[in-house]
């Protein structure tokens, strides 16, 4: 008859074996290895390796909460953080909104004053351009005046001296007249 024994191995909980000497075994009763026909030695042997798994399970389980609950802490952590960042970016983007419209408005109103000082600036080149066609005009007219005057003051200067020409040449008749009466 072959004898089923279990014994504690480091490879795993139960072991099979053939080879070992026969124990008394007992077979039946209130626990659920009762079913199993082992030794009691066997049979608590089993229940401490049973209690110390469950004990290292439960440890295990411990840790693996604890894991769970850090990690669960980093990933609220993480979300409040990633919540802010996007806060942050969205106060950004509207930052960089609101700047690039208020830059866009000043651009639109620097362009509108530039193109006013152009208009300005061609008026008043356009002006200037008058004014000096004006005053070469006007100095063109005053040589004019100048060359006249000169003519007529040279006229005037050769009238007189031919006045006074003619003036000496009348008292020069006259004396010559009236000497020629009182003779």
């Amino acid at each position: 008859m072959n004898v089923l024994n279990v014994s504690p191995s480091p490879q795993g909980l139960f072991e099979s074996s053939m080879e070992k000497a026969p124990v008394s075994v007992a077979c039946g009763g209130e626990s659920p290895l009762d079913g199993i026909c082992l030794s009691e030695s066997d049979k608590t042997a089993v229940l401490t390796l049973i209690r110390e798994e469950i004990i290292t399970k439960e440890i295990e389980a411990s840790e693996w909460k604890k894991k769970y609950e850090e990690t669960r802490q980093e990933v609220l952590e993480m979300r409040k953080i990633v919540a802010e960042y996007e806060k942050t970016i969205a106060q950004m983007i509207e930052d960089e909104q609101r700047t690039n419209m208020t830059s866009q408005k000043s651009f639109q109103q620097l362009t509108m004053e530039k193109e006013q000082a152009l208009a300005d600036l061609n008026s008043v080149e356009r002006s200037l351009s008058d004014l000096f066609r004006r005053y070469e005009n006007l100095k063109g007219v005053l040589e004019g005046f100048k060359k006249n005057e000169e003519a007529l003051k040279k006229c005037a200067q050769d009238y007189l001296a031919r006045v006074k020409q003619e003036e000496q040449r009348y008292q020069a008749l006259k004396i010559h007249a009236e000497e020629k009466l009182d003779k």
